[in-house]
């Protein structure tokens, strides 16, 4: 298995999609739900943001997303080296087998199958562990993403935001890719409190000292 760190550009992506559509759906669902309750002038102002260069390129995200790399990339490693460890034992099998006894074949090979049923043990505890760790701290990273592009939009004086994808023609003065990247990047530790708290709280809890109750006669 590849550090983390190669493959999760990729879990970022697909993540990234998931999520921004939800949100701005869900946006979309609150807008709708204002006009039936008031008369709103039509939008006067018109902005976009490209989403995917804002992940790429922000500093802050890219530091919390390599903290969240480094955790991982441990349990990744030490999966690598069973799967290695199993090979060498295979080979080892089939170069010695000829002089092999049954008996020895035969724990050898248990040996080797011992080890490979761990790695797949392992492989799915990582997988959903990387899955948890997608839920708890990059979607709220992604949220406060789109937070703060609201408030780039209110100071700039925008009634609507889109994603810079569906931009078919955009001057240069309605981007606001740069100043979210610099509005990002100067609340690190707002987005990474965000992204971090689940994590912070049961560590919290896991380092609290348990309360000892005097003893009563």
């Amino acid at each position: 298995m590849k550090a983390l760190a190669l493959h999760m550009p990729r879990l970022l992506s697909v993540l990234i999609l998931c999520v921004i559509v939800a949100l701005w759906a869900s946006v979309a669902v609150g807008q709708s739900a204002t006009s039936d309750t008031a008369t709103l002038a039509a939008p006067s102002r018109v902005a976009f943001v490209d989403i995917e260069l804002v992940l790429e390129r922000s500093a802050s995200v890219r530091k919390i997303m390599a903290e969240l790399d480094s955790e991982l990339a441990k349990e990744s490693d030490a999966i690598d080296a069973k799967k290695q460890e199993a090979r060498r034992l295979r080979l080892q099998l089939e170069q010695q087998n000829a002089v092999l006894s049954d008996e020895e074949r035969a724990t050898r090979r248990q040996k080797a199958l011992d080890l490979l049923a761990e790695v797949d043990e392992l492989e799915f505890k990582f997988t959903r562990k990387v899955r948890e760790t997608q839920r708890a701290t990059v979607e709220p990273l992604l949220e406060q993403v789109i937070v703060h592009i609201g408030k780039v939009a209110d100071r700039r004086g925008i009634d609507l935001v889109v994603r810079g994808e569906m931009v078919l023609y955009g001057r240069s003065t309605v981007d606001l890719t740069p100043q979210v990247i610099r509005e990002l990047d100067t609340n690190f530790e707002e987005l990474r409190a965000a992204a971090m708290k689940d994590k912070l709280e049961s560590e919290g809890k896991a380092g609290r000292q348990p309360e000892i109750l005097p003893l009563v006669p």
